[in-house]
C-alpha cells in the first residue's frame, strides 16, 4: 500500500471538502494508512478513484463503500 505524506493528505482533504463539502478521515495505523468517508457516496468514490488514477495510484474501497486505501 502507498502512504500519503502530510502535504498530499492536506491537498486531498481540501479538494474533497471544497468540491463536495465532505470530510475525509485519515487512519494512520500499523501497518497501513487508510481513509474513510462519513457515508457512502458514489460520486465521491468515482472522483477519488480518478483523482488517484491521475497520480498513477489505485484506490481500493472496502465493500461498505466508506473505507479505502491507496495502492
Amino acid at each position: 500500500m502507498y502512504t500519503l505524506n502530510f502535504t498530499e493528505i492536506i491537498e486531498f482533504k481540501k479538494v474533497i471538502k471544497e468540491k463536495y463539502g465532505e470530510t475525509i478521515h485519515i487512519h494512520d495505523t500499523c501497518p497501513n494508512q487508510y481513509f474513510s468517508l462519513e457515508k457512502a457516496n458514489d460520486k465521491i468514490k468515482i472522483f477519488i478513484e480518478e483523482y488517484f488514477k491521475n497520480k498513477n495510484r489505485q484506490v481500493i474501497f472496502d465493500d461498505n463503500g466508506i473505507t479505502f486505501s491507496i495502492k
